[in-house]
């Protein structure tokens, strides 16, 4: 996907540098998804020689990335949209939002406006938007690790490990006592997300190009 934004933003010099944050946004996101599924795949909580940080604040950590760099790519899509359909919106105030609402009040009718609209209303754009406002204006997003213990009857041989953990992210990080009921695995979650907010990306991009 990243490969077709390169070539299809190349083709207008006006885009040049806006497009090159939204490919940078993406890719940091992508980095902080890895590393967070590095992570989430340690099992003890002990600082490593080589750095003071236990593995629960390096999962909070890049957890807190990813939702604020995959939200703050379509602020700067938002950006493009508002340059290439001049919207008319001063840079340093334009979101996302904004230029949803802006473009259906001009074209409440274009493919364009009701991609937009399907991206605002979907789950994945709703969730990551309350935890990007979760980590960036309350607190740390609320995370879960869950730890299973397996303890084979003596004089027998078992494969795989006996210890394993998971990290559940919260169903909704806005209310005070945040629940768990989902069963959202985190870097799964995370990685769903990406996915279909790039999916939705790509297609307002096509329609920009045409």
């Amino acid at each position: 996907m990243l490969a077709l934004f390169t070539v299809k933003f190349g083709l207008s010099m006006c885009w040049h540098l806006t497009s090159k944050g939204l490919l940078a946004k993406l890719k940091q996101a992508d980095y902080a998804l890895s590393q967070l599924e590095k992570c989430t795949k340690e099992v003890a909580d002990d600082v490593s020689i080589k750095d003071s940080f236990p593995i629960k604040d390096k999962v909070q950590f890049f957890s807190d990335s990813f939702w604020a760099f995959l939200r703050a790519s379509l602020d700067v899509l938002a950006q493009i949209i508002n340059q290439t359909n001049k919207l008319g919106l001063d840079e340093k105030d334009t979101s996302f939002n904004q230029v949803v609402q802006k473009q259906t009040n001009k074209q409440r009718a274009s493919p364009l406006t009701a991609q937009l609209n399907k991206l605002k209303g979907s789950t994945y754009f709703k969730n990551a938007d309350r935890y990007r406002n979760c980590s960036l204006h309350r607190r740390q997003i609320y995370l879960e690790k869950r730890v299973t213990e397996i303890e084979p009857t003596n004089g027998y041989s078992i494969s795989g490990p006996l210890r394993t953990s998971s990290w559940l992210i919260c169903d909704n990080p806005l209310v005070v006592r945040p629940k768990t009921e989902q069963g959202r695995d985190l870097s799964s979650y995370c990685k769903k997300c990406k996915v279909r907010i790039e999916e939705s990306t790509n297609r307002i991009v096509k329609l920009l190009i045409q």
